[in-house]
């Protein structure tokens, strides 16, 4: 007589869980004397699943229980100021609080006698990364800070023209930027037509206006600082145009590795030959460099094969004779 053994597994397939279920095994998993990994044996489900429910139940999302939002936190900027000036003796009526206005309808009231909240220029929303207003109690409507206007002798269509003659790329999408505020633009707007930040399209302002067109364009880098300076630039032109003394120095005529030393030796400035030549060419000297002799030349041989040192031998040639041919 045969047997049938029945193997019970687990559950194949994708399962669907209830909101009661998912609840349940929640308390399973995170109540006071529950355990993920016994919650996860004993339903046979997944550890992912189970923190997205989690999850899901913080926010609501699980039972359809939406919380209140709660106003985020916002990020301020404090700039210092150039001078500190005293506090007037007789506030002006509203002047005693500054207001915070999130994108929420909240307002947050700070005390303007603060000092951080007295020097407050910019808050941006941490999270929407959106500028929140500033305001006053008593006067709205009132800006806290301008934008630094343009010059008055250019306007968009005189800055297009210049755009389109430029050789500078660079130039030519930083007067593109600036001729969208002349055309009432916004300042974001024309930090996107320049690829940049609102804060570089600010520099880009600060310059146009000193400058006009010309301070848009690219500056060359200064490169490093000279070691020498005045004086020693006078004493090496000095050395130079004095010449070398032999019995002294050694040589007979300078060489760039000769000034090297010789500025370590009196000044202590250590420098490599390629610095000394760029100086020098500076102050308008040309090296000269000697063309190569062989040891072994002699003079004599080069002074008579010259052309012209020899008197020409000149020798008249036999004249050939025709032969008849047989």
């Amino acid at each position: 007589m045969s047997s049938r053994i029945e193997i019970v597994g687990r559950v194949s397939g994708r399962r669907h869980w209830t909101v009661e279920q998912k609840l349940a095994i929640l308390r399973d998993a995170f109540g006071p004397e529950g355990s993920v990994r016994a919650a996860i044996e004993r339903h046979e489900v997944g550890s992912g699943a189970i923190y997205t429910w989690r999850r899901q139940a913080m926010s609501g999302a699980l039972t359809g229980i939406t919380k209140p939002a709660v106003p985020s936190f916002a990020e301020v900027q404090i700039s210092e100021p150039a001078v500190m000036l005293p506090a007037p003796s007789s506030a002006a009526p509203g002047s005693g609080q500054i207001g915070i206005e999130l994108p929420s309808g909240v307002r947050l009231t700070v005390d303007a006698s603060y000092q951080p909240a007295s020097r407050l220029t910019h808050v941006r929303d941490t999270q929407t990364g959106e500028s929140l207003n500033l305001w006053r109690p008593g006067s709205e409507g009132v800006t806290m800070g301008s934008a630094i206007g343009l010059r008055d002798d250019f306007d968009g269509a005189a800055l297009r023209r210049l755009a389109r003659g430029s050789k500078s790329a660079n130039q030519t999408r930083r007067l593109l930027a600036l001729a969208e505020i002349y055309d009432g633009g916004s300042r974001t707007a024309a930090a996107r037509i320049g690829g940049v930040g609102l804060q570089i399209v600010r520099d880009w302002v600060v310059r146009f206006n000193a400058r006009g067109p010309d301070g848009l364009l690219d500056g060359k880098a200064p490169g490093a600082r000279s070691r020498l300076d005045d004086a020693q630039r006078r004493a090496l032109v000095e050395v130079v145009e004095r010449g070398p003394i032999s019995a002294i120095h050694g040589v007979v005529r300078w060489r760039l590795i000769d000034l090297v030393q010789w500025l370590y030796d009196e000044f202590a400035v250590s420098l490599d030959e390629t610095t000394v030549g760029r100086e020098l060419k500076k102050l308008g000297y040309v090296k000269l460099t000697a063309r190569p002799r062989h040891h072994a030349q002699n003079e004599l041989a080069m002074d008579a094969f010259k052309k012209g040192a020899l008197p020409p031998s000149w020798q008249r040639s036999e004249r050939s004779s025709r032969r008849a041919r047989p």
